[in-house]
């Protein structure tokens, strides 16, 4: 790999290639979004373009002093709810308070992210990384999956975010771990599930 290719994937890189993104001008009124790992990085800047745009957003983390800080820090309908989702009873939790307090679900986004440099394993008995990268994000998202569809447009014009595909029969769930894909995506509703 050359340095040209290394540079991109730092500040400087982005800096240099954030020069042609071009904004989005998408109108979130009246949307619900939750955001997993909103409280630094990634997530947070998603939690804080999300909510320019005029989304209610639910950001969910871990650390109480991050969470406040995101909800004192952005500006707009920002709510912080504080969630482990490497711990399946957290997520559990999480998901029952979002389906007992929201009325609808318009998008979630699959952040939250971990690459730990040893093996960990959670007080549940899972491998950390698993548990927060991939069984957290699974579960989550089938257990708001109910709520994602009765949300999701029916016949409507929709703009999607880059790499999101509009579609009238699947909610919008973009997963943008870095242990994932790194566009967020339309994921279809499995067969049988409703």
């Amino acid at each position: 790999m050359n340095r040209l290719s290394v540079a991109g994937f730092t500040n400087l890189g982005y800096r240099l290639h954030s020069r042609a993104f071009e904004p989005i001008a998408a109108d979130m009124s009246g949307k619900t979004v939750v955001v997993t790992g909103a409280s630094d990085g990634l997530g947070k800047e998603t939690t804080r373009s999300l909510a320019r745009l005029g989304a209610r957003v639910i950001g969910v983390g871990r650390n109480p002093v991050r969470l406040a800080a995101l909800e004192s820090e952005v500006t707009g309908d920002v709510v912080a709810i504080q969630a482990d989702l490497s711990l399946m009873t957290d997520v559990r939790d999480l998901a029952h308070h979002l389906l007992a307090t929201e009325p609808h679900i318009d998008v979630l986004v699959n952040n939250v992210g971990v690459l730990l440099p040893e093996r960990t394993v959670t007080e549940e008995g899972l491998e950390t990384t698993l548990a927060t990268n991939l069984a957290g994000h699974f579960l989550l998202t089938n257990l708001l999956l109910p709520r994602l569809i009765q949300s999701s447009p029916r016949g409507s014009s929709t703009s999607a975010p880059a790499g999101c595909t509009p579609s009238e029969s699947a909610p919008m769930i973009c997963n943008t771990s870095a242990t994932r894909t790194a566009a967020p995506r339309r994921m279809p509703v499995p067969n049988g599930v409703r």
